[in-house]
C-alpha cells in the first residue's frame, strides 16, 4: 500500500512540475548545481578549468519548485534573483533559461 501511495505521490508532483513550462518565474539562486560543482572540482584538479564558460546554477522558485538553469559563472551569486524561464520538467525539478537578473 505504501508503494501505491508513493507512486501517486510522484505522479501528482511531475504534473505539477508539467505544468510549469512556458512559464517565467523569480528565482532565487542558491549557487551552482550539484552537476557544476562537481565540473568545477574536476577542473580545479586538472588545473583545465575556465571561468568565462557558461555553468548550471540552481535556485527555487516563490512557490518552492528546484530550478536549474545556465548562466555565466561571473554573473550570478547566490542570494540574488533571476528571472527564469522554465523549459522542462523532470521527477522533482524544473529546467529553464536565464532571462535576466532582477532585484
Amino acid at each position: 500500500r505504501l508503494n501505491e501511495v508513493i507512486a501517486k505521490y510522484r505522479h501528482h508532483q511531475f504534473d505539477k512540475c508539467r505544468e510549469q513550462v512556458g512559464t517565467t518565474h523569480c528565482v532565487l539562486v542558491e549557487g551552482l548545481s550539484r552537476k557544476a560543482r562537481r565540473a568545477a572540482a574536476a577542473a580545479a584538479a586538472e588545473q583545465a578549468g575556465s571561468e568565462s564558460n557558461p555553468q548550471q546554477f540552481t535556485g527555487r522558485t516563490d512557490t518552492q519548485f528546484r530550478v536549474v538553469f545556465d548562466a555565466d559563472l561571473g554573473s550570478l551569486e547566490a542570494g540574488e534573483y533571476a528571472e527564469v524561464r522554465i523549459t522542462g520538467a523532470h521527477q522533482a525539478t524544473l529546467s529553464g533559461d536565464l532571462v535576466r537578473l532582477t532585484t
